[in-house]
């Protein structure tokens, strides 16, 4: 279930390593990791263990100059989403007739049945490599929850531009139960497909629709539970109902808005109203609704109250430009409230950032980059950076991001250029 409101998405898993290659801004693989550098000394609340050995960061920052390819890796992941719960078909529990239909066609009717009805949109290819593939890989950690099969989960599609004609050129899962085994269980590996083999075989479990594979089902609800049931995603446009914070969170909801908004003393539901909508008071008794607080304000109660939800439910959180229309100690609330709970809590939080004074905030594995200046291209962290001699150790990163060694800043040629001739 996909809402629109600010620059966010949430994702209820924690990520250990996406990948992704051709895809809208990006040109080339971008990879990131939550694999944290036992290097780099830090309060153990900074990271979530997943064994005696292993820990990953709950926190991850992308920067990158305008059009560098720093959202498209949140969306990306939507992609996957979309592929896996994409209903090409409604789901069928009575429809005999339906079913006997269904199951007389030929692999060939079927697929030109499919495509009929194909509306399915993925993120189309980078404009430099518009007839290349693209390609899409997250691991996850999933904990244990209901009645899921915790453990390592790795997917992966692959398409081309044709993709609404041809279906997707690879879909494929696997599952390993320890981080550290070997011994890898491939749950699915498709070929030339227009619809998801997982989504397909979850959505007509119950129909014996012909060519499901059952053997793997529990992994499958475990896997789309995850990816599916416990995201949300959010784009500008649109709002969140948020009345369930203050039923079931009250204390907490109304703290967070009186550090959004100092002025704000008390909020409560109006229940004279059909809408019940919220009341945000003053010390003058005086309210305000929720569309009439200010744009940071609004986010901040937003952003709080998901960040709230997801340190209960061991949740990920992707952000874009986490900083905009905030106070940069409102910014800074919200990374600190990401990390408030102690190792044994999988809250993640991965977002995007203009800002110089925030990404140097985090440590060097917690900061990646995008540069893609000329035709140069490089995606890493300030770790493999230094590795890889692209900036020194002893070089400060402040420093790096002004010699552009980071980013692709704005050219100040060109802009002083542009100045001078208007006057």
């Amino acid at each position: 279930m996909l809402f629109l409101v600010y620059d966010y998405i949430g994702v209820e898993i924690m990520i250990i390593n996406f990948k992704v290659n051709n895809f809208r801004g990006i040109e080339k693989e971008a990879v990131i990791s939550s694999k944290a550098s036992n290097k780099i000394k830090r309060e153990s609340n900074k990271c979530s263990y997943i064994n005696d050995k292993t820990k990953l960061l709950k926190t991850i920052c992308l920067i990158g100059c305008n059009g560098s390819g720093k959202t498209s890796v949140l969306l990306a992941i939507q992609a996957l989403q979309d592929y896996i719960s994409f209903p090409f078909r409604k789901r069928v529990d009575k429809n005999d007739e339906y079913i006997k239909n269904i199951r007389s066609m030929s692999e060939q009717e079927l697929k030109n049945y499919l495509l009929k009805l194909n509306t399915l949109s993925l993120g189309k290819q980078n404009i430099n490599k518009f007839s290349d593939k693209t390609e899409i890989e997250i691991e996850l950690y999933i904990p244990k929850r209901n009645e899921n099969i915790e453990g390592f989960y790795t997917y992966k599609i692959v398409y081309d531009k044709d993709y609404k004609n041809k279906g997707v050129l690879l879909e494929k899962l696997s599952y390993r139960p320890k981080y550290e085994k070997k011994n890898i269980i491939s749950l699915c590996k498709k070929e030339n497909i227009i619809e998801s083999q997982i989504g397909t075989t979850i959505l007509y479990e119950n129909n014996n629709i012909k060519n499901s594979d059952l053997k793997y089902i529990k992994y499958y609800k475990s896997f789309a539970d995850e990816m599916l049931n416990y995201t949300e995603c959010y784009f500008n446009g649109a709002s969140i109902d948020i009345k369930d914070m203050l039923e079931n969170h009250n204390d907490d909801f109304v703290k967070l808005c009186n550090i959004a908004d100092d002025k704000i003393t008390n909020v409560t539901i109006d229940e004279n109203n059909e809408n019940r909508n919220l009341l945000f008071w003053n010390k003058n008794n005086n309210f305000l609704y929720f569309s009439q607080l200010s744009e940071g304000t609004r986010k901040i109660i937003i952003l709080g109250s998901v960040i709230i939800k997801a340190l209960e439910n061991n949740s990920t959180i992707l952000i874009d430009e986490l900083e905009q229309s905030l106070h940069p100690a409102l910014v800074n609330f919200l990374i600190r409230l990401i990390t408030s709970k102690d190792s044994n809590n999988y809250t993640q939080l991965i977002f995007t950032t203009h800002s110089p004074i925030l990404a140097f905030s985090l440590e060097n594995d917690e900061l990646y980059f995008i540069n893609n200046h000329n035709d140069d291209y490089f995606f890493t962290n300030i770790t493999n950076a230094i590795k890889l001699k692209i900036i020194t150790k002893d070089q400060s990163r402040q420093k790096a991001w002004a010699d552009d060694l980071l980013i692709k800043n704005p050219d100040d040629g060109k802009i002083d250029a542009f100045i001078t001739n208007k006057n």
